[in-house]
């Protein structure tokens, strides 16, 4: 079976940081070949509003050539804007896949992503829980909630921040392993 693994990170949060380089690995693990789509959105575009069309467009780019009808099985393994653009990506692309979405932004959800799940920190100030919660529930999407985390889940306390990632990834991988039987 052929298995591939989409990396969307988020602006700041690149493919090296914890929830991404971790979830990357898990999948790996798994027998999913991975590919990293870093973009590079400029200073200049985020502040003129174009962050999430330049990241899309760039995203665009670096995946054109994937046939992506030879895959078995599609996994998008996503963080905060990458959330969005993935899920753009895949109802632009009428592509069925399966997303992790880390610390989605709230407009992810106008793209519905029924083979979805989600992680959030109860501190994120760019996500406020209640509306991420309601939108999960909307969209039927598993939710894992971590108390006072912030947009990267973690909560300035190393003990807390490293059960969570580990917390995660076990969750992800029991979900994936869950969806495959």
């Amino acid at each position: 079976m052929k298995k591939i693994a989409i990396l969307f990170p988020g602006l700041g949060y690149t493919c090296v940081r914890p929830l991404m380089y971790y979830s990357g690995k898990l999948a790996q693990s798994l027998g999913y070949e991975t590919v990293p789509c870093q973009y590079n959105v400029t200073e200049e575009q985020a502040q003129a509003g174009r962050a999430v069309e330049a990241a899309l467009e760039q995203a665009e780019e670096i995946l054109k050539d994937i046939r992506w009808e030879e895959w078995d099985e599609i996994l998008f393994l996503s963080k905060s804007i990458g959330t969005y653009i993935s899920c753009a990506f895949a109802q632009a692309h009428g592509l069925n896949v399966r997303n992790a979405l880390f610390t989605p932004l709230t407009d992810t959800f106008r793209f519905p992503q029924p083979r979805s799940i989600a992680f959030h920190g109860t501190g994120d100030p760019v996500a406020k829980t209640p509306d991420v919660r309601a939108a999960c529930e909307k969209g039927n999407i598993p939710l894992y909630t971590y108390e006072n985390a912030n947009h990267s889940l973690e909560t300035g306390d190393v003990d807390t921040d490293l059960k969570n990632i580990r917390s995660a990834m076990q969750t992800l991988k029991d979900w994936l392993e869950e969806e495959r039987n």
